[in-house]
């Protein structure tokens, strides 16, 4: 039997954890959201956001504010 996935908003997806008194909540950074939508409309492409977290991770972002 399949599984139907809905795909939830972060603030879903936080409150969902929440809810489930579940403490790995892992929101990516505001600037991951925003190098996924270039990168998106730069190669016409979908990527996810742990892909690209990943990527940026490896090119030595950190989410750091200082």
């Amino acid at each position: 039997m399949s599984q139907n996935r809905v795909k939830l908003s972060p603030l879903q997806y936080l409150y969902k954890k929440i809810r489930n008194n579940d403490t790995n909540i892992n929101l990516p950074h505001s600037d991951v959201y925003y190098v996924r939508a270039a990168c998106e409309a730069h190669y016409n492409r979908k990527f996810s956001l742990a892909h690209v977290e990943k990527i940026m991770r490896e090119e030595g972002w950190t989410d750091n504010d200082g």
